[in-house]
């Protein structure tokens, strides 16, 4: 039988049919032929993983000729959500968890615990994006007779996770150590672990690909922007056409068209648009100068990935439409004005408070001249 013929017809859940190929001698893990004590630990591992995860669990194989040679146990979530510590939340859709395991010294152990996809939406395709601890998508890898899901390694940093996978490899396969490792496993994939500096943070998830996602910058804006053209006007005695209003006895700049329009003035090289203009997305992000707009070819996949008996193809959902960047508009990112306009403020109403203590110390010099004159009195 074919490994096709196999999982459509959902042997790779039927225990029985396990049974009857270790019985015969034609089956192996990872390489290495299973012995009385090591089939035993995998039967309670499957017993376990179907009590927690009913339905959802498959066992992924390799054929050759009579011989089936186990890969690992793979857990199935149709739809989950990935929340981080500020509380940032993302849903993906089919994400496969695969635990490979090995044989050593006649006990069984987890060798690696890693991660697929079948169901992507645009932006995460976009964006490469298949889970926060998972390598990003090779968008080259994915062709015709691919073979999908791709499974990569989960980075698993210092999380609990580790903590349970230990106990398993040191202490032996049994209910206290299988329940608490496969119940943390919905950890893993449920939450960005932030502190463990994420391969691809959610934040960054979006339509045009992370690569192209405008990170503003601090600098010393003065030798940058519109403000260079402050000068022009203090040379030539003009006022720029800037709207300020007063608050709290301060001058405020409002940011506006017209403070736009005043910084975009000094945006003229190529070097400086690439610097300094942006577009802001339909998903709310802004996206550097030189993005292209177009939309990304999906490519066709034949090969489905079969499991319990489903054909699971893959698929990007949630495509933009073609006029969905028409009449893109360029600007300059609101953290870059506020860092100007900041500046404009301080050096305005820095200059307001001199002319005003000037004034203020003037008008007493004054006052006290005429005290000391003489009185003009005829007598």
């Amino acid at each position: 039988m074919t490994i096709e013929e196999i999982k459509e017809q959902k042997l790779t859940t039927n225990f029985a049919w396990i049974k009857s190929k270790y019985e015969q001698g034609y089956l192996h893990l990872n390489g290495e032929a299973f012995t009385n004590e090591t089939f035993e630990q995998f039967r309670l591992f499957v017993k376990i993983t179907n009590e927690i995860y009913t339905d959802s669990w498959d066992i992924d194989i390799s054929v050759s000729d009579l011989e089936v040679d186990i890969i690992g146990i793979v857990i199935h979530f149709p739809e989950i959500t990935i929340t981080n510590k500020n509380l940032k939340q993302h849903k993906i859709k089919d994400l496969f968890v695969r635990i490979s395991l090995k044989i050593k010294e006649n006990r069984l152990s987890v060798r690696n615990i890693e991660g697929a996809r079948t169901t992507f939406s645009y932006k995460e395709y976009s964006s490469k994006y298949v889970h926060s601890h998972l390598h990003r998508m090779n968008h080259g890898e994915i062709g015709l007779t691919t073979n999908l899901p791709i499974f990569d390694s989960f980075c698993l940093g210092s999380g609990e996770i580790n903590i349970y996978k230990s106990d398993l490899n040191t202490e032996g396969f049994s209910e206290d150590t299988i329940y608490p490792f496969l119940m943390q496993i919905m950890s893993l994939v449920s939450y960005e672990s932030i502190e463990g500096t994420p391969y691809m943070y959610l934040e960054r998830i979006s339509l045009l690909s992370a690569d192209n996602v405008y990170i503003p910058f601090s600098t010393n804006i003065w030798f940058n922007l519109g403000l260079v053209s402050i000068r022009d006007y203090q040379a030539n005695s003009l006022i720029p056409d800037l709207d300020f209003m007063v608050e709290n006895s301060k001058y405020v700049l409002r940011d506006n068209e017209k403070f736009v329009t005043f910084l975009k003035r000094g945006v003229v090289t190529g070097f400086d648009k690439d610097k300094f203009l942006c577009f802001l997305g339909p998903d709310g992000k802004y996206y550097k100068y030189n993005t292209s707009h177009t939309i990304i070819d999906i490519p066709r996949v034949q090969k489905p990935y079969i499991f319990r008996g489903e054909k699971k193809y893959f698929k990007v959902e949630e495509m933009p439409s073609e006029d969905t960047f028409n009449n893109v508009e360029y600007t300059i990112h609101p953290k870059i004005r506020l860092e100007i306009k900041k500046i404009i403020e301080d050096e305005i109403n820095k200059n307001t408070i001199r002319e005003s203590t000037k004034k203020r110390y003037s008008d007493r010099i004054n006052n006290a001249r005429k005290s000391l004159e003489s009185d003009k009195i005829s007598v």
